[in-house]
């Protein structure tokens, strides 16, 4: 196996080099569809962030503001072996078959799936299990002796994470006021009931927000409930 947590290289992962079930380099899942010893590589730009950059009263510096966390995005391409190797029976080609309908839909108002993608690599930098989008599904290649190799773009699915900040209404500034509370209980309540702490971050960043636009808007206030004596 070669390869680096760097996430501006290309990782070559060869089959084989597994470190127990549930760090095998050479498997990948995708939904509810694992493919087992085949050949992964995994490239792209991996996890960034965005930073609001100004030049710093002076002479020289900078201001950078955290601005949140850019969809991570990378390329993943792996092999499809005849239906029995080794011994063993793979299913890849059954498997692809059914997998490519979901993520490329032949009906143009059928919107792919998302699917969780686990994989080591993707567990180092910390998005293995999120969910992803499929943006393109390239033709698949044969690589001979039976071996097709097949490779789809895909990018974080943060909807959550990147959910619009309550822009309030120009007429009514006590509706827009409970429009923000609400939206700000609302992220509350994801927030406690999740335990990625990255998502949390990214939540709090977003309450963070609304509080700073509604000074009124402050942390939910614990529910009073009537004690026994």
């Amino acid at each position: 196996m070669t390869g680096s947590l760097d996430p501006n290289v290309e990782f070559a992962v060869q089959e084989g080099a597994s470190s127990g079930a549930g760090n095998r380099w050479d498997r990948i899942v995708l939904g509810d569809f694992v493919f087992e010893l085949t050949k992964v590589l995994i490239s792209g730009p991996g996890r960034g962030h965005k930073f609001n950059k100004k030049t710093a009263t002076g002479t020289s510096g900078r201001v950078s503001q955290y601005q949140g966390t850019k969809a991570t995005e990378f390329t993943i391409s792996w092999l499809l072996w005849a239906e029995t190797h080794k011994g063993q029976k793979l299913e890849h080609f059954t498997r692809w078959d059914k997998l490519s309908k979901i993520i490329a839909p032949a009906a143009a108002k059928q919107q792919p799936a998302k699917l969780k993608i686990q994989h080591p690599i993707l567990a180092g930098l910390n998005v293995s299990g999120n969910l992803f989008h499929v943006d393109n599904v390239q033709p698949p290649e044969d690589a001979g002796n039976q071996i097709v190799k097949v490779t789809i773009e895909v990018a974080e699915a943060m909807d959550l994470a990147t959910a619009s900040t309550v822009k309030p209404p120009q007429k009514n500034s006590g509706e827009a006021v409970d429009q923000a509370r609400a939206r700000y209980n609302e992220l509350a309540g994801q927030k406690a009931l999740t335990e990625n702490p990255l998502t949390q971050s990214q939540l709090q960043n977003q309450m963070d927000d609304i509080a700073k636009r509604y000074p009124v808007i402050g942390p939910p206030k614990p529910s009073k409930t009537a004690t026994k004596p």
